[in-house]
């Protein structure tokens, strides 16, 4: 078995690792620079669009029909949206998996359950007169950008309120990103346009020019936690500064003619720029290593990382966390590597086991606990077990320990070693999971009619299973071919008894 550190690379001060999630993803037939390729966070669905910008060649009349496709990171279509209703200007992500679909008119549809059904509203404010140029969005809501520059904002889906913006100047806009509301001083989504020379920040009451003298920017990105900006300049270089634009950072310089096709942030400490074939991952201080692919890479941006994926291969790159670092680093004498070193010379039945842990003796709480947050950030099911199996041989020797931490870890791991298997799909990491939380997990899985894996975490979590069945019997009395009297009988079977569900639920599902 390869160590955890074959896939690192030191950039900087600072290690890296590229995961590999899943191969063969994608059908050697799609042509994946055709596409414009839209990731959901929390390393949900992926959608994919063709670019209408971007030149075609004619394959018949079953090619020229358009449609959004939903995959998983590992490549399985989970949904085909037929799309007959105007030129898309915006496709993006809310953070439960909503997908919206924003036309050049104006219209926004939000897809709920990644299976077609969706609710549709309109963005008003002149959009229907003058058009939709681009949107950008963030975890609640989107921004988009009228043909006459105008900006209109929506913060909320579930009640949106379409809301104009400051007016910014009429000069052409190069490039532009958001900071989302809950990362401001106003509370209201900010807006940064590059523009010229410049960049104007946009709020809800007024445009402000940073008075910037190095544009035009060809890419601008802000950071998940709103403190940084990064700015490509038309010579090449990469800027990273403070999100209030008094301080510079780092400075990168790519020595590349043409600019990138994508400019994103993996994490709050690095930005990764994607060519053709070809990505830069900037790190602090101007670091920077590069990676090299065979195919087109299109850039998934999450709050702890960023998934790279092609036709060959779905990657996950992120700043490796700290107690993996502690516990696995060339060298290191932490407690947490001497405990991980016993356990390995106990199972050779070597003395050198019982050395191990005398050393570490007053430390030996401290090594367990992270050996135990080491777990839940290893992908590789053989090492979250020797880290567990330290753990567990550390925690044996302490007079006095707490093991809920231990429990749950095993608990959480089985869970995402669950989800993250191919025929699912959904390769979360640790701290993206502790953020979408179990309950949400399994909604997500339900909106992929995955009942029986949603069943199995529940019951292994012990959480509700009421909303699983009234959700699968919904579904079934909508998609089944039986006659009327079959899928009565069926869910009355499955559901009798079921705690949690009320004859009022079981009566909505079979009028449904």
């Amino acid at each position: 078995m390869s160590k955890p550190t074959a896939d690192w690379e030191r950039v900087g001060d600072r290690f890296y690792r590229k995961i590999q999630l899943y191969t063969a993803v994608f059908d050697q037939d799609l042509e994946l620079e055709n596409y414009v390729v839209v990731g959901a966070p929390y390393s949900g669905a992926v959608a994919i669009y063709r670019d209408e910008d971007k030149l075609q060649a004619y394959r018949g009349t079953q090619a020229a029909k358009s449609s959004i496709d939903l995959y998983s990171c590992a490549g399985k279509l989970i949904r085909r949206i037929n799309w007959d209703k105007g030129s898309i200007r915006g496709l993006g992500w809310s953070e439960d998996e909503k997908l919206l679909v924003v036309t050049n008119d104006g219209v926004v549809r939000c897809y709920y359950d990644l299976q077609g059904d969706f609710i549709p509203f309109t963005l008003g404010h002149g959009s229907e007169e003058h058009g939709v140029k681009a949107c950008r969005f963030w975890s609640s809501g989107f921004v988009a950008l009228l043909g006459n520059n105008q900006l209109v904002s929506v913060s909320r889906y579930d009640e949106p309120r379409p809301k104009l913006l400051a007016t910014p100047p009429a000069d052409e806009i190069v490039s532009w990103a958001l900071i989302p509301p809950a990362y401001t001083l106003s509370r209201s989504v900010e807006v940064l346009l590059a523009i010229g020379q410049t960049v104007h920040v946009v709020d809800a009451s007024e445009c402000e020019d940073r008075m910037l003298q190095n544009g035009p920017f060809k890419h601008i990105s802000v950071s998940p936690n709103g403190k940084f900006v990064a700015l490509y300049t038309d010579d090449g270089k990469v800027w990273v500064i403070s999100s209030d634009f008094q301080n510079r950072l780092s400075e990168y310089d790519s020595k590349v003619k043409t600019p990138p096709k994508d400019m994103q942030w993996c994490g709050n400490n690095s930005v990764v720029l994607a060519w053709e074939d070809e990505v830069h991952m900037v790190g602090p201080n101007g670091a920077a290593s590069k990676y090299y692919y065979d195919s087109w890479v299109h850039l998934i941006a999450d709050f702890d990382g960023i998934r790279l994926l092609t036709n060959d291969v779905c990657e996950f790159l992120q700043k490796v966390p700290d107690v993996t670092e502690e516990t696995f680093r060339l060298g290191s004498t932490s407690p947490a590597s001497v405990l991980l070193d016993a356990v390995d010379q106990l199972e050779k039945k070597s003395p050198k086991a019982d050395d191990n842990i005398q050393l570490i003796r007053p430390n030996l709480d401290e090594a367990v606990d992270i050996c135990v947050k080491a777990a839940g950030h290893e992908y590789n099911i053989h090492w979250q077990k020797q880290l567990l199996k330290a753990a567990s041989f550390g925690k044996s020797v302490l007079d006095l320990y707490n093991s809920d931490d231990f429990v749950d870890m095993c608990e959480n791991s089985r869970v995402l070693n669950a989800v993250r298997f191919y025929e699912i799909g959904l390769p979360l990491s640790y701290e993206q999971y502790l953020r979408l939380t179990p309950e949400s997990l399994v909604q997500r899985l339900l909106n992929r009619r995955e009942y029986l894996l949603a069943l199995r975490v529940s019951e292994y979590l012990r959480l509700p299973t009421n909303k699983i069945y009234v959700h699968w019997a919904s579904q079934k009395v909508r998609i089944s071919n039986d006659d009327e009297e079959s899928i009565c009988r069926l869910i009355v079977q499955k559901l009798k008894g079921k705690r949690g569900i009320s004859l009022k639920q079981e009566n909505r599902c079979l009028y449904y």
